[in-house]
């Protein structure tokens, strides 16, 4: 369906004259905004007929980015370095004092955990397991990357779990340790391209 461009001028030259005739008074108003509006829907008809726009440059990065965050935050898969381990570390942290601080603070006064659940009511109650959930989903999504940069199974962020020394082996393994340089089994170096 193609629109003729000169059927178009035609109509914006009808628009602009309808305007002028009612500056002096000889058009009535009604008339003009008929004809504008035809106007406005012969252009409505032309930019539906050409078919979506391709994405600009901004908008294709921003998508991009935006599934490289997802996958850096909720995928299992690949390999993260120690900056990123560290950027989603600290911000968890910050969300997680953020949010404490907004609807855990009624329950960091409570003296049992029956009165804490009394005192936050239901809604507060789900919100915090829901963020709690999400949060934990995260930080073992970003940790087991970590460990696949280490070229270790996702399974080493049970190690937490081992007494005394399983905290501090975690925390030195995936954050001050560098991961396995070049290609592994879990996916190319996160460093190869700097």
């Amino acid at each position: 369906m193609e629109v003729d461009q000169e059927v178009i001028s035609r109509r914006a030259k009808r628009t602009r004259a309808a305007l002028v005739l009612e500056e002096k008074g000889e058009g009535g108003v009604d008339e003009a905004f008929e004809q504008s509006m035809a106007s406005l829907s012969l252009q409505l008809a032309t930019r539906f007929a050409e078919g979506p726009r391709p994405m600009s440059k901004s908008s294709e990065e921003m998508v991009t980015r935006g599934v490289a965050i997802r996958d850096l935050l909720f995928n299992f898969q690949g390999r993260v370095n120690r900056a990123k381990f560290w950027m989603a570390a600290l911000g968890l942290l910050v969300v997680d004092l953020i949010l404490i601080a907004l609807l855990g603070s009624d329950v960091a006064m409570a003296h049992n955990q029956q009165e804490a659940f009394t005192v936050t009511g239901a809604l507060d109650s789900m919100a915090l397991v829901v963020f709690l959930a999400v949060v934990t989903w995260i930080s073992l999504a970003v940790t087991v990357k970590r460990f696949h940069d280490r070229d270790k199974t996702g399974w080493w962020v049970l190690i937490v779990f081992v007494p005394v020394i399983g905290g501090l082996w975690y925390l030195i393994e995936c954050g001050f340790l560098r991961g396995t340089e070049g290609p592994n089994p879990f996916g190319p170096d996160p460093l190869a391209r700097y």
